[in-house]
């Protein structure tokens, strides 16, 4: 029988870490690799390590303001959500965010005197950059209409009067006063109505409202002449008239057993 050689395992000291133990070239090998720190042999690296920190990934976002003519809006302030900060646009309209955390975001623009706008599932990828230009739209420009309605023969104010214009906007009431208001009303021209009991009703000429101005109108309202129940020369000119009548009956033409023309 052919004799048996036996290969001894090798025990590295504990000096080394865990116990190596194998054939001696496998140990020898492993030795190597925690002397020479070689992944995946030896010592992790930091990207093996799940608790190392890493970088943020990032990316950013830039676009434009315009108004529907095409034409750039300076001072638009450009939000999003979740909040990573804030941007305003130059004077040709346009506006960047940068190291924006990857995600997915809701960007806002606004400004005084524009509707403000919204964008909503804005992905932005890690080392990525997203787009996103706003068309904002210009609120309405309006004004006010202020004036008092007063008695044409007397000049006295007039309460209660309703006041419109044409084009119809609000109806309002005047006051003690005879004053009225009329707010909110879009930029343009317009007729101003008056009516009141007692009165006749008057329409004034065209008048302009002008954005963020008060543009006054005033109208006098004739009175309406009314029957006197006590009127004594009223009386009196209808009795005499009824009077002439029965004193002087006007003349029959015609009549039973005769015809026009008889001699």
């Amino acid at each position: 029988m052919s004799p048996r050689f036996h290969v001894p395992r090798v025990s590295l000291p504990r000096l080394f870490g865990p116990r190596l133990s194998g054939p001696p070239l496998v140990g020898t090998a492993r030795l190597l690799a925690v002397l020479l720190c070689v992944p995946p042999l030896g010592c992790a690296s930091q990207a093996d390590d799940p608790a190392a920190p890493r970088p943020a990934a990032t990316g950013s976002m830039a676009g434009l303001a315009t108004d529907p003519a095409g034409k750039a809006i300076a001072g638009v302030e450009v939000s999003t959500s979740p909040t990573t900060g804030f941007a305003v646009t130059d004077a040709a309209g346009s506006w960047k965010l940068s190291s924006i955390d990857a995600g997915t975001y809701t960007v806002t623009a606004a400004r005084s005197g524009y509707r403000t706008a919204e964008k909503s599932g804005v992905v932005i990828a890690a080392g990525g950059s997203a787009i996103v230009d706003f068309t904002l739209a210009p609120l309405a420009e309006m004004g006010d209409l202020v004036g008092k309605i007063t008695d044409a023969k007397t000049s006295a104010p007039i309460a209660l009067a309703k006041v419109s214009t044409e084009a119809a906007t609000l109806q309002v009431e005047t006051g003690p006063d005879g004053a009225f208001k009329i707010t909110g009303i879009a930029v343009g021209t317009y007729k101003v109505k008056a009516e009141a009991k007692g009165y006749a009703a008057a329409t004034s000429a065209p008048v302009t409202v002008t954005n963020g101005t008060a543009t006054t109108m005033d109208l006098k309202l004739e009175p309406v002449p009314t029957f006197d129940s006590t009127c004594t020369s009223c009386h009196t000119r209808v009795d005499q008239l009824l009077a002439d009548l029965t004193a002087d009956p006007l003349p029959v033409i015609g009549g039973e057993g005769g015809s026009a023309g008889e001699g």
